[in-house]
């Protein structure tokens, strides 16, 4: 709807037009009849409200221009007056062709409920304007005249009463915005804060006094102070702008809050004086979103971790059987050759390509937190230093590395391993980050206490004792979009050739095994640091002793169980190498009739867990029906069914990992024959 207001003081206009702009009417104003008519012929308009006391055209005649104007005659017509009161000047008026006739001052409420009316009855066609004639309006015009000369004849025009009138009804319509639950804004044309209601200082921090100071660049969120600008200079140049948008304003004490805007201009004289924003804070919404929107990344993220550890566990599982036969066929081909010679070197060579083909099979497998790890108590100052002194060496003389280790820091529990593999991965992409201009990369380490405040914020960390690892670089960041897909498995912004995209993977699901959260803070041409929290232990770390053993070899009988053909092949040989007799089987029913047959031939049975048609735990348990103290090595590429506890629970002695290489088999043959000797 868009309404014509007009009143001779300015008072009553500026408050009748904040309140239908708050109420979503598009209004415009005159100060009396002569310019509201120029302005009715100009301008489209579904309604005007007037005061009828005017200088130059009183509102009576001017309802009487539009009502006889053919164009005209359509437009809504409202009277609002606090000087002609009597049911006669209810009646005259109406006669005019008003279609209500309302007494100032009218509670804000039931003078909207009345223009509703109004409008719904122009809508549906149910009511028309009333119909004049020249008879009716000259008798009333003479009696209004008459009337008019008796009120001033008799002083009945209380010029007191007005005023008062006047001010009470800017009272309520100032209690209307002061009690408001939103808080109102109004904006001079330069863009400084004229006035502001007290919900607007409880929501910002800011006094009314310091408010009034303020210019909005002050109180804009920085992310959004370009688009809001745009919007005020639209809204001074009369473009249309939304009508509602959401932005953010920083508080006092530097806090974001989130804010749904509605901005609407003041007129007076037909120019622009200023805008008016009523905001509502929907900072609580927000956050409740936004808490929402992470709950879902992390629900996705824990299914996407689970599907790729389903399928991580199948190609471990064939790949190590692939690896057992390519690690048995070598060192038994080594242990036949001369102790130098191309031939050794390039079986050697072999050696080494398929202990990283080993490393990159464990790492598949630690992204997707599938893998067993073998932890003890350790001092993550000594893995730092040991990892800065590698990279010292690689690293251009044009990025600075600082180190800041806290010497009380305690102990973690851990695999060093993958430890120091965390640190490799994230020094790396520190260094990529950086090579191009250099930089520094800073690694601290502390201790920290993590309260139970700090606990709710991230649902890996638990209330308790902390050392936080930190790498930071000075390179040059990553964007939003990076940031969410960077643990992505195979994702990565490095060249071809330059990574695979399982780096920050590794060590996400490192740091999640180890039991600790993994945290980073990035932006473009800012640097990154990522925060990585591992929880503390209070056990000494023992010192590691090493011995260099000669392979342990024998003469019992073994029988040698797995379904892959090459991998019995070359477990037959290795066996046989050793000293031992063996009868190897690549159908674990047959195994089960061969032992049977003859239980006591048999000094030893080692058997592959994934086999077809009988399992190796199922196995087991058959022949130590038959045969209880018959000792059992069980061997795994990869199973999520059997643990080493879960074995020695079932009267399993060992249970050995693929790829299985000689002196690994031929020590825990050994463990396995003599249990209670504590050889190795």
């Amino acid at each position: 709807m868009k309404i014509l207001v007009v009143d001779d003081n300015k008072e009553n206009l500026y408050m009748l037009e904040s309140l239908l702009r708050g109420y979503g009417y598009d209004v415009k104003s005159a100060a009396d009849g002569v310019e509201a008519l120029k302005k009715a012929e100009r301008e489209d308009f579904d309604m005007i409200i007037s005061d009828i006391l005017m200088p130059r055209m009183d509102g009576f005649q001017l309802c009487r221009e539009i009502k006889k104007n053919r164009k005209l005659k359509k437009i809504a017509f409202v009277f609002y007056t606090s000087t002609y009161t009597e049911p006669a000047d209810q009646q005259f008026a109406l006669s005019l062709g008003a279609d209500r006739f309302i007494v100032k001052p009218a509670e804000p409420d039931v003078f909207i409920k009345i223009l509703e009316e109004v409008i719904k009855s122009y809508e549906t066609k149910k009511l028309k304007p009333c119909k004049t004639t020249i008879e009716n309006e000259t008798i009333y015009l003479k009696e209004y005249n008459e009337r008019l000369i008796k009120k001033l004849e008799d002083k009945m025009v209380d010029l007191k009463t007005v005023n008062r009138n006047l001010k009470e009804s800017e009272r309520k319509y100032r209690e209307l915005i002061e009690n408001a639950n939103d808080a109102v804004i109004v904006f001079d044309t330069d863009g400084y804060i004229s006035f502001a209601n007290p919900k607007f200082c409880e929501m910002t921090g800011y006094s009314i006094d310091e408010a009034k100071k303020m210019h909005f660049s002050k109180l804009i969120h920085p992310d959004d102070l370009k688009i809001v600008t745009q919007y005020f200079k639209k809204s001074i140049a009369r473009e249309e702008i939304p009508r509602n948008y959401e932005l953010r304003l920083v508080s006092k004490e530097g806090k974001t809050i989130y804010i749904d805007n509605s901005a609407n201009t003041i007129e007076k004289e037909g120019g622009i004086i200023g805008i008016m924003c009523i905001m509502r804070d929907i900072t609580k919404e927000k956050q409740a979103q936004e808490e929402k929107e992470k709950i879902q990344t992390q629900l996705r993220q824990a299914q996407k971790m689970e599907a790729l550890g389903t399928l991580a566990g199948g190609i471990a599982h064939d790949f190590n059987n692939i690896l057992t036969a390519i690690f048995g066929y070598v060192e038994i081909s080594l242990l036949h050759l001369p102790g130098s010679g191309q031939i050794r070197s390039n079986l050697e060579e072999v050696i080494n390509a398929a202990n990283r083909a080993k490393d990159l099979v464990q790492q598949i497998l630690t992204f997707s937190r599938v893998s067993d790890q073998e932890r003890k108590p350790l001092k993550l100052q000594y893995i730092i230093k040991e990892a800065l002194k590698l990279l010292r060496s690689t690293l251009p003389t044009t990025i600075e590395i600082r180190q800041k280790i806290d010497a009380n820091c305690g102990a973690v529990l851990g695999d060093p391993t993958q430890i120091h593999q965390v640190i490799m991965n994230l020094c790396t992409n520190a260094y990529h980050a950086m090579r191009d201009n250099g930089g520094v990369l800073e690694i601290k380490l502390e201790p920290v206490r993590i309260d139970s405040e700090s606990a709710k914020s991230n649902p890996d960390l638990h209330e308790g004792d902390y050392l936080k690892l930190s790498v930071s670089d000075t390179g040059r960041g990553m964007d939003k979009e990076t940031t969410e897909r960077m643990f992505d498995p195979f994702f990565t912004t490095k060249s071809i050739g330059e990574g695979t995209g399982l780096g920050l993977s590794v060590v996400h699901g490192i740091v999640k095994s180890h039991d600790g959260a993994i945290t980073f803070s990035s932006e473009p041409d800012k640097g990154t640091t990522f925060d990585i929290y591992l929880p503390q232990i209070k056990n000494k770390i023992a010192q590691e002793i090493r011995q260099n053993e000669p392979v342990p070899r024998g003469n019992e009988y073994i029988l040698f169980v797995d379904d892959e053909e090459p991998i019995v092949n070359i477990g037959k040989h290795i066996l046989e190498n050793l000293g031992y007799k063996v009868t190897a089987k690549t159908d674990s029913k047959e195994a089960l009739k061969a032992f049977r047959k003859n239980p006591d031939k048999f000094d030893l049975v080692i058997t592959d867990q994934t086999m077809p048609n009988m399992a190796g735990v199922e196995f087991a348990g058959k022949l130590l029906q038959i045969r209880p103290d018959i000792p059992i090595i069980l061997m795994t590429g990869f199973s999520e069914m059997v643990t080493p506890e879960t074995v020695k629970k079932m009267g399993i002695r060992e249970y050995v990992k693929k790829p299985i290489v000689v002196l690994d088999l031929a020590k825990a043959i050994r463990r396995a024959l003599n249990p209670k000797s504590g050889k190795k």
